[in-house]
């Protein structure tokens, strides 16, 4: 019987990006667009909800004709920018990737990016060949994750910290599971919710 394989997000999940950077990124992109800078409620769901919707809902409040992708596009390249440096391993990735038998990453982030942040945080040698990419344009990654995993799907887990990731997993026919690092509930629906990575290993 093969080992189970535990696959990660990246961004949120393995690592985190400075809020204070994110919002700059943010109110650039909205002022360059002629709109309001996002409030701290919008700033707080940037971080956990869906980005589409949530952009969405805000371009509709701002009675806004532009569409979402033409804030989240610009986002992210723009975001890419100094990412690197504003981008930190949590504390409990390390030890807890390095004990568990197999793990591999999925990422909406350019592989390149991916590997650079591992590198810079000390993950890499965790997962040294196993971090996929959709860079954010070709496949979503509950297509990457099926690519991937193909029918080896029992037992098997992706864990990110976005419902879009539990949809990813679903598609993939993988274990969903969410970890909310802030303590609150968020009540996921046919997925396992952990408050830290460490909860893995138990």
């Amino acid at each position: 019987m093969s080992e189970r394989e535990l696959c990660f997000d990246l961004d949120g999940t393995l690592v985190f990006t400075n809020k204070a950077y994110i919002r700059d990124v943010l109110n650039r992109v909205f002022s360059e667009k002629g709109l309001q800078a996002p409030n701290e409620m919008f700033m707080s769901l940037f971080l956990t909800e869906d980005r589409k919707d949530l952009v969405e809902r805000e371009l509709i409040r701002q009675e806004s004709q532009i569409k979402p992708w033409e804030i989240l596009k610009p986002y992210n390249i723009r975001f890419q920018e100094k990412f690197i440096s504003e981008t930190f391993a949590y504390e409990d990735a390390a030890e807890t990737l390095a004990r568990l038998p197999k793990v591999s990453i999925v990422t909406n982030l350019a592989l390149n990016l991916a590997l650079e942040i591992l590198n810079r945080t000390g993950l890499e040698r965790y997962v040294p060949n196993r971090v996929l990419s959709n860079d954010g344009i070709r496949l979503s990654k509950g297509e990457v994750l099926k690519n991937y995993f193909g029918k080896r799907t029992n037992g098997n887990a992706y864990v990110g910290d976005l419902f879009s990731d539990l949809d990813a997993a679903r598609d993939a026919n993988l274990q969903g599971i969410l970890i909310t690092r802030t303590g609150e509930f968020r009540n996921p629906v046919d997925a396992r919710e952990i408050r830290t990575l460490t909860e893995l290993l138990s």
